[in-house]
């Protein structure tokens, strides 16, 4: 049943009204409208924004930002899509990173997870889950859960797209005033490869060194070392379709399910020297 004396807009980025059909964040006017939140000026400057969408709507009136995403329909009514702030675009695919979320705490070793999308230096969106151990463990130390299998768990529930690309150990994951993940408190992929990277096995063969060359190449790093993850480097699915094309111009002949499975270059090498 409407409520009097209130309306809603779907609205792109710029405020402007979003044609039928097509996505955007719902936004609410009208003399139900709040004025703003109590002692949260930052927060209210945010969230209540001036009435420009009113025919006749007083100076003073706002509209209020709901953050969630709709579209309106041929006949007038709205269809819920999700919320704006949980929800990326990566290779042309909208992801919802709650669901992401929900499926690595339910492996039973997470106490707290967010997943964020991260633009490397090359420009390719990647997502980067931050993982907090349970009480008793940390992620990625001894004895706590392993990065790893936090990846396999994703990929047996989630299509590969979403599956994340980094996973990167935490102690808390920090939140602004707002309630909001503080992302400029939480490490770059790019900080944590570097501090975890510790003495790196350089490439002992002509195999070995070839293969690092590739990596190289598609990771966009300088270096890496035969013991290294390809995943933990940054590699993502995408990466390794890119790192077989790569490896085959090369004259290298591998399947790509073989890099899922040998993810090191040291264990790629060992299984192309063995022809198994």
């Amino acid at each position: 049943m409407p409520l009097p004396d209130v309306a809603v807009y779907v609205v792109d980025a710029g405020m402007q009204l979003c044609p039928v059909g097509v996505p955007g964040e719902l936004v609410v006017a009208g003399a139900g409208v709040a004025r703003g939140y109590l002692n949260r000026a930052e927060l209210t400057a945010e969230k209540f924004v001036p009435d420009v969408l009113t025919p006749d709507a007083p100076p003073d009136a706002r509209l209020y930002r709901s953050g969630d995403l709709a579209a309106r329909r041929d006949d007038g009514d709205l269809s819920y899509l999700g919320r704006i702030d949980q929800q990326v675009k990566i290779r042309g695919f909208r992801i919802e990173t709650g669901e992401i979320e929900a499926v690595l705490r339910r492996s039973g070793s997470v106490r707290d997870v967010a997943v964020l999308a991260h633009t490397r230096a090359g420009g390719e969106v990647v997502l980067v889950a931050y993982v907090v151990g349970d009480a008793s463990t940390d992620a990625g130390a001894p004895g706590g859960p392993s990065l790893e299998a936090l990846r396999e768990a994703a990929r047996a529930r989630l299509p590969e797209y979403m599956v994340p690309g980094v996973f990167v150990p935490v102690p808390v994951i920090p939140m602004t005033q707002n309630g909001k993940v503080d992302r400029r408190a939480l490490p770059s992929p790019d900080e944590h490869r570097a501090a975890a990277g510790g003495t790196r096995v350089p490439p002992s063969t002509d195999l070995e060194r070839r293969i690092a060359a590739v990596w190289r190449q598609v990771l966009g790093v300088a270096e890496v070392g035969v013991e290294d993850g390809f995943f933990d480097l940054g590699g993502t699915s995408l990466g390794v379709v890119e790192v077989a094309a790569a490896l085959r111009a090369a004259g290298i002949e591998v399947a790509v399910v073989k890099l899922f499975q040998f993810t090191t270059i040291a264990a790629l090498a060992a299984h192309l020297e063995g022809g198994t």
